[in-house]
């Protein structure tokens, strides 16, 4: 895993790197708080793909993203993530 920039905004960025071809074969982006948070779930949103772990108070923890997506993964995403984060629905 490389990676562990601060990107601003509390958020931080790893990847995996495929050695011999330089390809990023998955991300992972922390979002970071005051408290550490202890990932207790992980949700998968897309199959094998698109994974998202929450602490035990329901907070976002991170996203793994382990293959290609569709921009309409990443609005799915943002939506169930408005619901945990706000308690709002649609």
């Amino acid at each position: 895993m490389h990676g562990g920039e601060d990107e601003g905004g509390g958020v931080e960025r790893g990847e995996v790197t495929d050695e011999k071809t330089g390809t990023i074969e998955a991300v992972y982006i922390y979002m970071v708080q005051e408290d550490r948070m202890v990932p207790i779930k992980t949700v998968e949103f897309v199959r094998n793909v698109l994974l998202a772990d929450f602490d035990s108070t329901g907070r976002l923890v991170g996203i793994e993203i382990l293959g290609p997506l569709k921009p309409d993964d990443f609005t799915m995403l943002a939506g169930v993530a408005k619901v945990v984060l706000t308690g709002e629905k649609g």
